[in-house]
C-alpha cells in the first residue's frame, strides 16, 4: 500500500479487479482496490508535497542567498565606484598641483634667468667702462712719457751745459783765484732753471 501507483497501473488493477470479482470464489470489493489506491495517492501526493515543500524552501533560501549577495555586490560596487570617484579626483588634484608647482619652478626659473642676465649686462657694462678709464689712463700715461722723456732729455742738455761751465769756471778760477764768480755776468748761467 505504501508503494507509488501509476494511473496505467491503477486502471490495470481495476481491469483485472473487476475480472476478479466475477472469475474468483472470494473476490474482493472495487471499493477496496479504489481505497487502496486512493492511499496510495495520498501518500505520494504528500511526498510529492513535502518534496516541493523542501524544494521551495531550498529555493528561497538561494533566492535570500542570492539576494544577500546582490545586496552586498551592489553595496561593494557603489562603495568601487565612490572609491574610484575619490581616485579620479585626487588625479585631478594631483595634476593641478603638478601643474602649478611646474608653473611656480618655470616662473622661479625665468626671473632667476632675467637677474643673470641683467647682472651679466651690468657687469660688461662696468668692464666696458674700466675698458674705457683704462685706455684714457694709457693715453695719459703715453702723453706724460712723452713729456718726461722731452725733459729728461731736456735736463740731460743742461746738465751737460752745467758741467761744461762748471769747467769753464773751474779754469777761470784756476786762472784768476781772487775772482768772486758767485755774482755778476755768470750769475744768470749758474742758476739755469733745470726743466
Amino acid at each position: 500500500p505504501n508503494r507509488k501507483i501509476s494511473s496505467t497501473a491503477f486502471g490495470r488493477q481495476l481491469f483485472q479487479a473487476n475480472h476478479g470479482v466475477f472469475d474468483s470464489s472470494q473476490g474482493s470489493s472495487t471499493e477496496d482496490l479504489f481505497t487502496d489506491s486512493i492511499d496510495s495517492c495520498d501518500l505520494d501526493i504528500t511526498e510529492k508535497v513535502s518534496y516541493l515543500e523542501k524544494k521551495v524552501t531550498e529555493l528561497e533560501s538561494d533566492s535570500l542567498a542570492n539576494s544577500d549577495l546582490k545586496s552586498k555586490l551592489k553595496q561593494e560596487n557603489t562603495h568601487l565606484v565612490h572609491r574610484v570617484h575619490e581616485l579620479e579626483e585626487q588625479v585631478k588634484d594631483a595634476e593641478t598641483k603638478a601643474a602649478e608647482t611646474l608653473g611656480e619652478e618655470m616662473k622661479r626659473h625665468r626671473e632667476a634667468y632675467s637677474k643673470m642676465e641683467r647682472d651679466r649686462n651690468t657687469e660688461i657694462d662696468l668692464l666696458c667702462c674700466r675698458v674705457h678709464q683704462l685706455e684714457e689712463e694709457n693715453g695719459e700715461m703715453t702723453i706724460n712719457v712723452s713729456r718726461l722723456k722731452s725733459q729728461s732729455e731736456k735736463m740731460d742738455q743742461v746738465s751737460q751745459t752745467d758741467s761744461a761751465f762748471s769747467g769753464i769756471f773751474d779754469a777761470v778760477k784756476e786762472i784768476h783765484p781772487n775772482t768772486d764768480l758767485s755774482g755778476g755776468p755768470f750769475l744768470h748761467i749758474r742758476n739755469f732753471p733745470i726743466i
